[in-house]
């Protein structure tokens, strides 16, 4: 079994502020034809006019998505002045394009013209009560369906494009390549580096994780599963653990493999019932199966071994 940690941005969120005891949504706080921006409202910490946070931006053109963004910024609400001390870009399927990240922000001033930027700094530096008057809202919706929504739509108020989404279950709420939980127990093909589960927390089960329950900080209890082939005799199924902040870039992989030739195969609370195998291929069925605890060490009188031996005469 290897354990790699992936994460790019996680050490310098915790190096540059304290991380709260809960996880929040992610907030819609603007968009315009080339960008669509999230804030995580529990991320956001304000000492005086200075306030840090994580914030989250689809980028297209065309209305075609182009990149993702995640950053860790830093403005100042009485100066609107912002900036960003990390960034981790994405292309559009997912893969990690590059990480960057600054000692200190360098701010710059927001142009009144902006929009987007200035919705953001209204929200970050509103208190809760305050951002009844913006626009902002939390999205319970994939970020990226939602972008291609908007710049699809003809002017329709964000918030209601969002409800009327919400309310259709073909609509994702967390994105995956894997097959749906729905579909747990049917026949699937996976090829090489295909999730074969989606994110959650199958300690639980099956339903997508309430932010409440989980600290922004902890990754591994939200995790998918992924096949990645055959190497040296055995089969390798990579476990990926997320955090509640981010749902669709893993922030740590774990490699645990099996004979070639077993049947079946128990990864974590997933029992994956294999019907071929190869290099580049799985055939499977999942099921949720959680291991068996282990047994509690035996501590009555009846378990207690009295030495026979009798001392040498």
């Amino acid at each position: 079994m290897r354990t790699r940690i992936i994460s790019g941005l996680s050490a310098l969120a915790c190096s540059c502020a304290s991380l709260p005891a809960f996880a929040a949504p992610w907030w819609y706080v603007g968009h315009d034809a080339d960008r669509v921006t999230f804030v995580e409202a529990s991320s956001i910490e304000r000492a005086g006019d200075t306030v840090t946070y994580w914030s989250r931006e689809v980028a297209g053109e065309g209305g075609r998505v182009t990149e993702t963004r995640r950053l860790y910024m830093q403005s100042d609400c009485r100066k609107h002045q912002s900036g960003w001390m990390g960034i981790e870009r994405h292309d559009p399927a997912d893969r990690k394009i590059d990480t960057s990240t600054r000692p200190r922000a360098t701010l710059e001033d927001i142009s009144p013209d902006d929009r987007v930027a200035t919705g953001e700094l209204a929200f970050v530096c509103a208190s809760e009560t305050g951002r009844a008057g913006l626009v902002a809202f939390p999205i319970a919706i994939d970020d990226i369906a939602f972008a291609r929504a908007l710049w699809a739509s003809n002017g329709e108020p964000a918030r209601a494009l969002h409800d009327q989404m919400a309310a259709n279950p073909a609509v994702p709420v967390i994105r995956s390549t894997a097959p749906a939980t729905a579909s747990f127990g049917a026949a699937q093909i996976a090829r090489t580096g295909d999730a074969i589960v989606p994110p959650r927390d199958y300690s639980v089960g099956p339903m997508i994780p309430d932010p409440s329950a989980y600290s922004p900080d902890e990754v591994g209890r939200i995790y998918d599963i992924a096949y990645q082939g055959i190497r040296k005799g055995e089969l390798q199924f990579e476990v990926r653990g997320y955090s509640i902040s981010d749902l669709v870039h893993p922030g740590s992989g774990q490699i645990e493999t099996f004979p070639v030739g077993v049947k079946q195969a128990h990864v974590r609370d997933i029992l994956v019932t294999i019907t071929s195998a190869s290099a580049d291929k799985l055939a499977y069925s999942v099921r949720i199966e959680h291991p068996e605890p282990p047994e509690a060490p035996c501590t009555s009188a009846d378990c207690l071994v009295v030495s026979t031996v009798e001392a040498p005469q």
